[in-house]
């Protein structure tokens, strides 16, 4: 008896191994088969720039290599002011504050 019960664990044991052999075989499969379309569709996938896009790259980059600060303007405002030349419009200033006040208020 004892040697029956020990046989029908094994049959059952070996059953479910080849169950799960099959399930993973058929996994395995999916996932080969899914990467493979991943990989196809990458390689069927383009980028073309325009003549706009270019035009503004170029640009982009003509202006990066530029100076944030003009010299020229510098060097005549501080000639101006240590002549005492330099005049300050103090209502062009408070306009140009109440501006950007108001713009700062406008926004998130």
């Amino acid at each position: 008896m004892v040697n029956d019960i020990k046989n029908v664990s094994t049959s059952v044991t070996n059953r479910t191994n080849a169950s799960n052999v099959r399930q993973n075989d058929a996994e395995k499969s999916t996932s080969s088969n899914q990467s493979t379309d991943t990989a196809q569709t990458a390689k069927s996938d383009s980028v073309e720039l325009t003549d706009t896009a270019r035009q503004l790259n170029a640009l982009s980059e003509q202006v990066s290599q530029e100076p944030e600060v003009n010299s020229q303007k510098v060097a005549d405002l501080k000639a101006r002011i240590e002549e005492g030349s330099y005049q300050v419009n103090n209502e062009n200033i408070a306009d140009k504050l109440v501006n950007e006040f108001k713009l700062s208020l406008d926004k998130p």
